[in-house]
């Protein structure tokens, strides 16, 4: 199974097991940066059977200015730091995502939205159709080694 996030103060998340979604939506981290690591180290806990996860993927954060980058790569580190020993981990620039998901000339934001209408996920916002277009990217695109 792959689980796939869109880090942010809105995380976009799906959880795929054998191709097909079993959970995925947004959760809010609100807060200054230490408070939404933490909510996401104990939100990464219950929902999620770490011993079923075999990869994890993530987007890869980019520089949106100082407080914004610290907190995602923070996010990231968390995220690393919890499938550590249970799934392998990968971080992917969201535009080769972006690329996959739809036609050149489409906007980013529309192409994903489109494309997680196409997998059979109406999306709640952009944050969760990333993560539902990144889940199905590292699905096609990743050779994950069974538990």
């Amino acid at each position: 199974s792959i689980l796939a996030l869109d880090l942010g103060a809105t995380t976009g998340y799906c959880w795929l097991i054998e191709g097909r979604v079993v959970k995925s939506g947004i959760i809010k981290f609100p807060g200054v940066r230490v408070d939404r690591q933490s909510a996401l180290l104990r939100w990464l806990g219950p929902p999620f059977d770490w011993l079923s996860i075999a990869a994890v993927v993530y987007e890869r954060p980019f520089c949106r200015g100082l407080h914004a980058t610290r907190s995602l790569w923070g996010m990231a580190g968390v995220v690393e730091a919890v499938a550590c020993g249970s799934a392998a981990v990968l971080d992917v620039n969201i535009q080769t995502v972006k690329k996959w998901a739809g036609p050149a000339g489409k906007s980013n934001k529309s192409a994903a939205l489109d494309k997680c209408v196409d997998l059979g996920v109406i999306p709640v916002d952009d944050n969760h159709a990333d993560a539902v277009c990144l889940a199905f990217y590292a699905l096609e695109h990743m050779e994950i080694a069974p538990k």
